[in-house]
């Protein structure tokens, strides 16, 4: 403001001097001052950051941390000094600039924010050059050590041929980018670009008989199951997405989700809810449990679990495998076939155990050792039969390759 009254008191003498009938011609200095860019509303703060600031993809340079505006000057915190930058701060004098560690820009949270529901990526090492297979995540959470730990299902941890025969396992390669997903409307699928959530840990894909071996006769081979031990980076969260619109707009799943507090036996004959991302939030219904049927063949594999009946659509769609299925806030499964007509779910408590897989949704920290699989004994499992909870799966092939 003193520098602005100097040069007007200076402008008033000279054109004094001059007389009315004179011209005033500015002086070299006059001439070379810095002009003032137009900052006075956050449209023409948008508008200076558009012109002279970002690159040619909209985005600003990591180099640029913080920006703001107030009494109509541009206030710009960087970790050092772009060519824009200096070259921006010396064509306006009303251009204010901090350079420090202090004003390192920020990762969006979201994108690395891992909750159930969401679908993930694997390499398929066989395939071709780019080739890959989508899945979705069950539920987020820790180990009893804190450390973070995502459920997913087994197969999804495999590179399956089109026989269903495991060709190795398939490396985690990315996130899936919301919008790219079907239960988003897209037709293809695209890497969400944050790299791998992490690595695989645990995983088994059913019992299957091989040819020159006798039967294995583990329960603990009958279960569709994988554990994510998480990457650096990537935050867990106890809540499954609900593929609100807002959500996959703003390509951050986890701003809209419900809570999943516990682990526990599904309510037979009881509502029950599926996240995933191909068909997104589907409802269904936990079949009674009808004799001693609770083994299905997933894809010639024999699968530990539970059959749902859809309300209307579908309650899963190839894609959707090890999607979260969970009644209230209780984790019951993760997706593991479907036929379209049924689908079979990988009953959560059961393989976790039969697998010795560590898992809960509440961090040690923040509240101890977790026991929600076995809390609330007389609600969570309602209509348990002491026969064992047992799903009307057919041999005759209810279950397809998820």
């Amino acid at each position: 403001m003193q520098k602005k009254l100097v040069q007007s008191s200076l402008a008033l003498a000279a054109a004094t001097a001059l007389g009315l009938g004179g011209a005033f011609v500015a002086g070299p200095a006059a001439a070379d001052a810095p002009k003032n860019l137009k900052v006075q509303t956050e449209a023409q703060m948008q508008e200076a950051v558009d012109t002279y600031l970002a690159g040619d993809d909209g985005k600003l340079p990591d180099e640029i941390g913080q920006i703001g505006f107030k009494a109509n000057t541009l206030h710009i915190g960087a970790v050092e000094k772009t060519a824009a930058v200096e070259e921006l701060a010396k064509k306006y004098d009303n251009v204010e600039v901090q350079i420090g560690p202090e004003f390192a820009s920020f990762e969006a949270h979201g994108k690395k924010d891992l909750v159930g529901g969401a679908g993930y990526i694997t390499k398929a090492p066989h395939g071709p050059e780019g080739a890959g297979a989508t899945c979705s995540t069950g539920f987020a959470g820790w180990d009893s050590s804190g450390n973070q730990v995502v459920i997913t299902a087994g197969h999804c941890a495999e590179e399956l041929d089109d026989d269903a025969n495991s060709l190795g396992e398939a490396p985690l390669w990315d996130m899936e980018l919301p919008s790219s997903s079907e239960a988003a409307g897209s037709e293809k699928s695209a890497l969400a670009g944050v790299g791998a959530p992490g690595s695989w840990g645990k995983h088994q894909f059913g019992y299957v008989s091989e040819a020159d071996a006798p039967p294995a006769g583990s329960e603990a081979e009958a279960i569709d199951i994988a554990s994510i031990n998480v990457a650096s980076g990537f935050t867990t969260k106890p809540e499954v997405t609900t593929w609100d619109e807002s959500a996959i707009e703003a390509e951050d799943l986890s701003s809209k989700t419900v809570p999943v507090s516990k682990i526990g036996n599904p309510t037979r004959g009881a509502a029950v809810t599926k996240s995933g991302r191909t068909t997104g939030v589907t409802q269904g219904t936990v079949a009674s449990a009808a004799g001693e049927m609770e083994y299905a063949n997933v894809s010639g594999h024999l699968v530990h679990g539970m059959k749902v009946l859809p309300e209307g659509e579908a309650f899963s769609a190839p894609g959707d495998s090890g999607g979260a299925v969970y009644q209230g806030d209780t984790a019951v499964g993760v997706i593991s076939g479907g036929n379209g007509s049924y689908s079979w779910v990988s009953d959560l408590k059961y393989s976790l155990d039969q697998a010795g897989i560590d898992f809960q949704l509440t961090k040690p920290d923040d509240g101890g050792d977790d026991e929600n699989a076995d809390a609330q004994a007389d609600g969570e499992n309602a209509d348990a039969q002491a026969d064992g909870e047992n799903a009307d799966a057919q041999a005759d092939g209810e279950n397809a390759d998820a």
